[in-house]
């Protein structure tokens, strides 16, 4: 063949490149699923926690500082690199 191209492969070769992309995809879809699966659990067990917490003014909230220690236990679960906002 001339300087530049390449050869076509065989259509063995070409079988076994498809396989191969393809377990490729389906084992990033896999990796990139049980990710977001983990961190969506992570999301949903930190507001089941919030939500079990006393809110302000119920039974069981104090004061801390001058502040309630549902509200100071709230503002530091969701400050994340002093943003506000969910993980």
């Amino acid at each position: 063949p001339p300087p530049g191209k390449v050869p076509p492969a065989s259509p063995e070769e070409m079988e076994r490149r498809y396989h191969v992309g393809r377990n490729y995809v389906i084992g990033c879809w896999e990796r990139h699923n049980e990710l977001n699966h983990d961190l969506a659990v992570k999301i949903r067990m930190k507001r089941h926690a919030m939500a079990c917490l006393p809110r302000e003014g119920q039974d069981g909230d104090e004061m801390v500082d001058g502040e309630s220690a549902y509200g100071k236990l709230r503002k530091e679960a969701f400050r994340i690199n002093d943003m506000w906002g969910p993980p």
